[in-house]
């Protein structure tokens, strides 16, 4: 299972357990203080449940692309 896991990149993000929280050993405090208002006053984990954080539907966000910036 775990050369499996190896092959998916499991977890998705190096700082993140398999539960999807952030590993206090590898974390900044101020990633760890974020990971406290997602999960607590944010209420952000709802509905962007970990180990995904997405409720899987599309959201237009009304965002759009400047394309008169060039990096």
């Amino acid at each position: 299972m775990a050369e499996f896991q190896e092959i998916l990149d499991f977890p998705p993000a190096a700082k993140l357990n398999v539960e999807g929280k952030l590993d206090p050993r590898k974390a900044t405090g101020s990633e760890l203080r974020g990971q406290e208002i997602f999960a607590g006053k944010g209420r952000c984990a709802g509905c962007h449940p970990a180990p995904y954080y997405t409720d899987n539907l599309m959201h237009n966000l009304q965002a759009s692309v400047s394309t008169s910036r060039v990096w």
